[in-house]
């Protein structure tokens, strides 16, 4: 999955490889091609797992970040600051076993 973002003026200004069929004004003449459904979904599903796990776990650091986010944008910062919390456990509990392992 790719994401192109850009103004309007600068994008239209952009050479783009394109086939007759596609279009010739932006965003359309950077899409030669089926869309990635797939990939939509996948990305779609991700936000939303990363969205349930900030609801779900991420309470004890909602007063931290609730001065600068809101909505969506909070739950994806208390999702994904308890994943990196998380694996952080993981990591320093597989870095204490690994120091304790001879060779």
């Amino acid at each position: 999955m790719g994401v192109l973002y850009g103004r309007y003026d600068l994008l239209d200004r952009l050479t783009a490889y394109r086939v007759r069929p596609a279009h010739k004004d932006p965003p359309g003449k950077f899409e030669t091609g089926t869309g990635n459904f797939e990939g939509i979904c996948g990305v779609l599903g991700a936000l939303e797992y990363i969205e349930w796990v900030g609801e779900t776990f991420g309470a004890e650091r909602a007063e931290r970040y609730a001065s600068d986010y809101t909505g969506r944008r909070l739950s994806f910062k208390l999702g994904m600051s308890a994943i990196r919390s998380y694996e952080f456990e993981l990591c320093r509990t597989l870095l204490d076993i690994l120091a304790e392992t001879p060779g």
